[in-house]
């Protein structure tokens, strides 16, 4: 699943809003961290030392180096939409089991077994 948090700088800031306000109404899990908070300064000192940001938000995707930008981007967050909502319909495809054959007669389907780690393969049995 995509994990996507945004890094803030409180309430005030106006692109933070529009950004959180976009992840929620496509329907993107987000969290949100504010880096004006006592004991973030190794936070802040990351997105603008080392990333090289000068400008909230940061929005850094699945924690990846290369998947983050700054301020309210809503083509980037529309891709990251677009790819949670894929993600939702391959998670959908593997866990709706097909009930009948046709002809009538019962089917058997096999689907990732979601309570196991790694690829073990789980029988379902339509009935």
């Amino acid at each position: 699943m995509i994990s996507v948090t945004v890094y803030s700088t409180g309430p005030s800031c106006p692109q933070c809003k529009f950004t959180c306000k976009r992840l929620d109404d496509l329907g993107v899990v987000f969290s949100v961290v504010d880096i004006t908070e006592d004991g973030r300064e190794g936070l802040r000192h990351f997105l603008t030392e080392d990333l090289g940001y000068s400008q909230a938000p940061v929005v850094m995707v699945d924690g990846e180096p290369e998947n983050h930008w700054s301020g309210f981007r809503a083509a980037l967050i529309d891709l990251i939409a677009a790819r949670a909502a894929e993600e939702r319909a391959q998670a959908d495809a593997v866990e709706a089991p097909l009930d009948r054959q046709p002809g009538g007669e019962h089917a058997t389907t096999y689907a990732l077994d979601p309570s196991a780690s790694g690829s073990r393969i789980g029988v379902l049995l339509g009935r």
